[in-house]
């Protein structure tokens, strides 16, 4: 059977009351560390209070802390206190989620040169990853599947030209908003998808423009199951694969709030008998 997980949905001074509700509904891991969690605590007891809560701490991330910057980090500073934050909570996946490919949500689209270093870059870490026992996973959004360089894909460079220990943590919200069918994509990555997302959305085209995107209007996520995202398909192609954690995502709440959307989502992959 597969696990329900989630990424973001809580968060602010009440984020162990929202765990607790997340848990009680029947989610069992965060993808995230429990750095984001509020309090002084060390972060080992943090993320014991987490798995105390029946919440599993899934991933430690790397971000480049200059937003300007467009691609991945490649500070070994950086990098290693990653790897230690993660091996203090026993955490063994390090997720990187955004590089010079998603450039377009705030400006100009990434550029070749730029994902030749992203990807050198990606090289770099998976090799100090492994020297730790620990796992890279890439969190991918449209612009890898739909954009081109020279006539191929982002996703196609980074297939053929990382080191084949990456992994990707496959986001099947914007594998949809590109165009393609997040199953086939499923089976073309067997093997090699390190974790799943599964967000939902009813406006295709503005989820493309987050960069102009107005808070204060509608969003272009919506609660899963009522989107466009086909997620039974998904579920049930991640239980021929074998792949045990379900990680919902909607990036901004629409018309419900997130513990209400948390509660559709988990009842909808329910209902599908195939999470538990």
């Amino acid at each position: 059977m597969i696990k329900a997980g989630f990424i973001g949905f809580i968060r602010g001074d009440d984020f162990w009351e929202q765990a607790k509700k997340a848990a009680a509904i029947g989610y069992r891991g965060m993808d995230g560390d429990a750095s984001r969690a509020p309090g002084d605590e060390p972060l080992e007891v943090k993320a014991q209070k987490l798995r105390d809560i029946g919440i599993e701490p899934l991933t430690a991330a790397i971000f480049n802390p200059d937003r300007s910057v467009r691609t991945i980090c490649d500070d070994e500073k950086i990098i290693r206190e990653t790897f230690e934050r993660a091996r203090r909570q026993n955490i063994k996946r390090i997720t990187i989620f955004s590089g010079s490919a998603v450039s377009s949500f705030r400006g100009e689209p990434g550029t070749y040169d730029e994902l030749m270093k992203d990807i050198d870059t990606l090289n770099k870490i998976v090799a100090m990853a492994a020297e730790e026992d620990l796992f890279v996973a890439y969190h991918n959004h449209y612009q890898e599947f739909a954009d081109y360089h020279k006539g191929v894909h982002p996703i196609d460079y980074m297939l053929v030209l990382c080191d084949p220990r990456l992994t990707f943590e496959l986001d099947t919200g914007w594998v949809t908003v590109a165009g393609e069918d997040p199953v086939e994509v499923m089976r073309r990555l067997e093997g090699r998808i390190g974790a799943m997302h599964l967000k939902d959305i009813w406006d295709v085209e503005g989820s493309k423009h987050l960069a102009g995107y107005n808070p204060g209007e509608e969003s272009c996520f919506t609660a899963l199951g009522t989107g466009v995202l086909e997620y039974d398909r998904v579920l049930k192609e991640m239980d021929r694969q074998g792949l045990d954690m379900a990680i919902l995502e909607q990036d901004r709440m629409r018309n419900l709030s997130p513990m209400e959307s948390l509660q559709l989502a988990y009842l909808a992959m329910k209902e599908t008998g195939l999470v538990e």
